[in-house]
């Protein structure tokens, strides 16, 4: 499986992810593999089968291409088109796979949580969120970032507080999930979207 988690601010996301490979339940260590990447317009990180994922791939680029613009508030529309794809598609080829989960975000829409089951949600502003295998210890490590830093902002001298903080947050739940869940490892993958475009952290 994998983690992968993040935090959406009013101005930016901030997405992470461990970059540890599997297949059929073995790990294979010595390959990493980014797994957060552009489709279109839109930012998309997943979990789960490889065949699931290729197909919300492959959903996100028909539905975009089949549109001049992207057009604001349509982000919870793809995704719930690209869940029913995928889940239309295993049932029909009898796939022996798992729909995955997976994230989409947008600089001027947020970001949508998407699960196996087909459940859509919208992340509320400055939540941590997180899916995968090893997403309850991101949780738990964030949540306890976001306490202390809040206790630290008054004291923080920089201009970009909210930056460092979601980074450190984000980067600090990776780093545990690939502590304590055995199926998560490797190298943190840290990306910062916002309305300029985005970049490595």
């Amino acid at each position: 499986m994998t983690t992968i988690a993040g935090i959406a601010h009013r101005d930016f996301i901030v997405l992470g992810s461990d970059q540890r490979c599997s297949t059929n339940n073995d790990m294979l260590p010595f390959i990493h593999a980014p797994k957060i990447e552009q489709v279109g317009p839109v930012w998309m990180a997943a979990a789960g089968s490889l065949v699931a994922i290729d197909r919300v791939r492959q959903s996100i680029r028909r539905y975009v291409e089949g549109q001049e613009l992207y057009k604001k508030d349509s982000l919870k529309q793809i995704a719930t088109t690209a869940s029913q794809y995928v889940r239309s598609f295993l049932n029909t080829e009898k796939k022996n796979e798992n729909p995955c989960d997976f994230i989409l975000a947008h600089p001027y829409d947020g970001v949508v949580l998407t699960y196996w089951d087909g459940a859509v949600a919208q992340v509320v502003e400055v939540e941590p969120f997180a899916i995968g295998s090893g997403a309850a210890y991101a949780l738990g490590a964030m949540y306890s970032c976001q306490r202390e830093w809040e206790c630290y902002k008054e004291k923080w001298d920089g201009s970009d507080f909210e930056h460092e903080k979601l980074k450190v947050m984000v980067c600090s739940g990776i780093a545990a999930a690939c502590k304590y869940d055995l199926n998560s490892g490797g190298v943190c993958q840290l990306q910062l979207i916002d309305r300029k475009g985005y970049k490595s952290l």
